[in-house]
Formats: C-alpha cells, sequence, structure tokens
C-alpha cells in the first residue's frame, strides 16, 4: 500500500507550493496524494447549496456532476472557476509528487476538512499550505504536536505559499 498524504491547501496550488510540499513528505516510496482545497467565501455559498457544512469535505467526481465538469484527475480538463483551480492544483502536485492525486474541496474550518479526509483516506501525514499569519498559532511552540493529535496523524507539517 502506499503511503498516504493529505494535502491542505488555502485556494489554488501553485508548482512551487507543490514542489515544496512534496518533499516534505515522509518517505520517498510510492505516494497518494489527496489534495483538499479550501474555497475562498465566495465559493462557500454554492457550496452551501450543494448541502455542505463548514468542514464538510466534497470529492472531485461528485463536485464536477454538479458543476458540469469533468474531474479533475483528468489531464486536459479545461474550465474556470472552482473546477480549473482544482484541475491546475492536482497537476501541479502530480508533476512535482510523482504520485497518484485525488482532490477534495472543503469551506469554512480547513483543519476539521482535513481531519475529515485523514479519517476517509487513512493517511498517515499531513501537509499545510497557507497564507502567512492566516494560523498565527502555527508559530507557537508544540502547537505542530497538538495539531497531529487532532488531525490523528503521527507527522503534520506546515508550510507558506510560496511566492
Amino acid at each position: 500500500m502506499n503511503h498516504q498524504v493529505v494535502v491542505a491547501v488555502d485556494g489554488e496550488l501553485s508548482a512551487r507550493d507543490a514542489s515544496a510540499a512534496a518533499a516534505h513528505r515522509a518517505t520517498d516510496g510510492p505516494v497518494d496524494f489527496h489534495l483538499l482545497i479550501a474555497t475562498k467565501e465566495a465559493s462557500a455559498s454554492g457550496l452551501a447549496m450543494l448541502g455542505m457544512r463548514p468542514g464538510d469535505t466534497f470529492g472531485s467526481a461528485a463536485l464536477a456532476r454538479h458543476m458540469n465538469v469533468r474531474p479533475a484527475e483528468d489531464e486536459d480538463q479545461s474550465g474556470s472557476g472552482l473546477g480549473e483551480i482544482m484541475a491546475q492544483s492536482a497537476s501541479h502536485l502530480r508533476a512535482a509528487g510523482g504520485g497518484n492525486v485525488t482532490v477534495s474541496i472543503t469551506h469554512g474550518d480547513m483543519l476539521s476538512g482535513a481531519r475529515n479526509l485523514v479519517e476517509t483516506t487513512g493517511s498517515q501525514e499531513v501537509v499545510i499550505v497557507t497564507e502567512p499569519g492566516r494560523y498565527p498559532q502555527f508559530a507557537m511552540p508544540e502547537w505542530t504536536r497538538k495539531l497531529s493529535v487532532y488531525l490523528g496523524v503521527p507527522r503534520v507539517r506546515t508550510i507558506q505559499h510560496v511566492e
């Protein structure tokens, strides 16, 4: 079985973010990445109309049915908005990490969404990519250990979006 890694990101995962996230994984062996994209507030109202609550996760195949787009795993997906962000982010992570990539979205609390995704995927680690200052508690001593306990994984890495 491949090593399971959740990569939780605020918004879009750039190619540089993906390289940093892939470099922070705990193993050099085969990896399955579970990319969790936390949507911006403007997208949250549309997700709420689909029945999502803050912290819920929604997989790419189900999202594609509601948005009438192809799933993000499809390399040549084109479009705009959330579907394009999903496709581009997955493509960047796939290129950087060399593993399988599935995409889910969440709105509201990214950490609750990551916790739900860890539970459903059996992931052993979480990499959080976020805007500088979004979670100031990440800089506090002992926070990574507390976050590891909350998420239910032995390894958590936090990185800031790479400019």
